[in-house]
């Protein structure tokens, strides 16, 4: 009788362990109703017309490992189209990205789900093997990254995963620590005073992908250097440096990839950093033009607040793009930055899109893929 009371002392012992483990092991998930409450307050401060009523989806995707990751919002108002890729784990930021039109959706297998690796990309697939063996496919197609990944030429899943943000929890404290006083379905109170965020105006958006523009998937590069030396001559008066006075769009970022660098595989940061000074000063200018190359989200908002926008690049090798066939990886995708969003957990860039639109981008999620370049022309 005693070893049997021992026995059943054992067993249910052992399912508290596994209950309270369990337990443990979902404590971070929040559910889409929090997470709709993340979607109103940052719909509030984002630039964009949408309100929480133009919501029009809202689909769960999932990391490499099959877990749920987080919510793709879709927005609509006849005016404008809108998306957030949200989490739904306090150990990760709340917005991974968000911008205008929709996400980049790579259709692997049309009655999958969606998976969720970085950037703006969702992966529709069966499974997360398939979307590691497809980006494993691309990558060993791309003889510009077989020279920079490991010796097999594969990436695993612990090399794919999202970024954990452990200053998360101050943003998601708002919506779920019992300690505050606010409701959790009441965002109107919730404090933002120690958010702070800082734009630069009269920054052109323009598209690589635009009419008249010869090498479009291949012009991320000449679009940023483009957007940017025209700021400079409109915004900053510069007048020497020949801009859309003198250029149509297309013609400028043409003349950008014809003339300074542009190649099938991208431009790379220090063709980049070079070709700004050269066009700066090729019809006559006599400008100084300092840049630099860094990975900082302090200096970063230094350049906003100073009105000097940035060159971002993202190195991201799973991020590429279907139009230009199996065989071409988007590799280097260089945008324009133009100003952030920072406190209670956030650190977000706000960029133009080399594509011809806006977008917000989490800082911490895609730090170790960020190539930050400043310009600065006196």
């Amino acid at each position: 009788m005693f070893k049997k009371l021992i026995s059943l002392f054992f067993a249910l012992s052992l399912i508290l362990v596994q209950a309270t483990f369990v337990a443990q092991a979902k404590s971070n998930e929040v559910t889409e109703e929090v997470v709709d409450q993340v979607a109103k307050e940052y719909l509030k401060r984002l630039k964009t017309t949408v309100e929480f009523e133009d919501k029009t989806n809202v689909i769960p995707f999932y990391d490499l490992d099959d877990n749920e990751l987080g919510y793709y919002y879709q927005f609509e108002n006849g005016e404008e189209s809108f998306f957030m890729l949200l989490s739904s784990n306090t150990d990760y930021s709340p917005l991974f990205s968000a911008g205008s039109g929709e996400p980049d959706i790579k259709i692997i297998d049309d009655d999958g789900k969606y998976y969720y690796a970085g950037n703006v990309t969702l992966y529709k697939a069966e499974s997360d093997t398939n979307v590691v063996d497809r980006i494993n496919d691309a990558l060993n197609k791309s003889s510009l990254m077989q020279k920079s990944v490991s010796k097999s030429n594969q990436l695993d899943k612990r090399e794919l995963r999202i970024k954990k943000n452990s200053k998360s929890i101050d943003k998601w404290e708002l919506f779920i620590s019992d300690s505050k006083t606010t409701s959790r379905k009441d965002t109107s109170a919730v404090s933002t005073a120690a958010v702070k965020e800082d734009y630069i105006k009269g920054v052109e958006i323009m598209n690589q992908w635009g009419s008249g523009v010869d090498y479009p998937a291949s012009s991320c590069g000449p679009t940023t250097l483009a957007t940017i030396a025209e700021y400079w001559r409109s915004e900053e008066s510069k007048s020497k440096i020949r801009g859309l006075d003198y250029y149509s769009e297309a013609d400028m970022i043409n003349h950008m990839w014809d003339t300074h660098g542009g190649t099938v595989l991208g431009m790379t940061t220090g063709k980049l950093r070079d070709a700004i000074k050269i066009h700066t000063n090729e019809h006559g200018g006599k400008y100084s033009v300092k840049t630099n190359s860094f990975n900082n989200f302090t200096t970063y908002k230094s350049e906003i607040r100073a009105d000097r926008p940035l060159a971002i690049k993202f190195d991201d090798w799973f991020v590429f793009d279907d139009s230009w066939g199996d065989e071409y990886v988007y590799d280097y995708h260089w945008t324009t930055g133009v100003g952030y969003i920072e406190g209670d957990g956030d650190e977000i860039m706000y960029i133009h899109d080399s594509v011809g639109g806006v977008a917000y981008i989490d800082y911490v999620t895609h730090e170790d893929i960020v190539t930050m370049v400043s310009i600065d022309i006196n």
